[in-house]
């Protein structure tokens, strides 16, 4: 039987060095599907290089979209449903970020999987 669990996973890194930023979930479990309903990502401490909202497929990102120059603080959301499947993870990367900036990353959406019932 199919089961479909809500989820709701809030994400945050400290940049350690200057450069590329790069916020990413945890890979999908075997046999699991995460649906993302809504993704929403934001720099807290700075306006900063392009955003790049990804999905990472056997080591290739596919990017869902982007955002140029994004407001400090400001949260971006992305509300087009996504399907991530085992292994694959979702991902921001900023450029130019500063050491010390904290990005926020938050899917809302569920997991579907198989499991038997009793």
């Amino acid at each position: 039987m199919k089961i479909r669990d809500s989820i709701r996973i809030p994400l945050q890194v400290t940049v350690a060095s200057g450069g590329t930023g790069l916020i990413s979930s945890d890979k999908v479990l075997p046999d699991q599907t995460l649906v993302c309903q809504s993704i929403a990502y934001r720099n807290e401490t700075g306006a900063r290089g392009t955003a790049t909202l990804q999905i990472r497929r056997l080591g290739q990102a596919y990017p869902l979209g982007d955002q140029s120059s994004p407001i400090a603080n400001l949260w971006y959301y992305y509300d087009t449903p996504q399907y991530v499947n085992e292994g694959e993870v979702v991902e921001v990367s900023q450029a130019s970020c500063s050491q010390s900036d904290v990005l926020d990353l938050v899917i809302i959406g569920y997991i579907v999987y198989e499991a038997e019932v009793e």
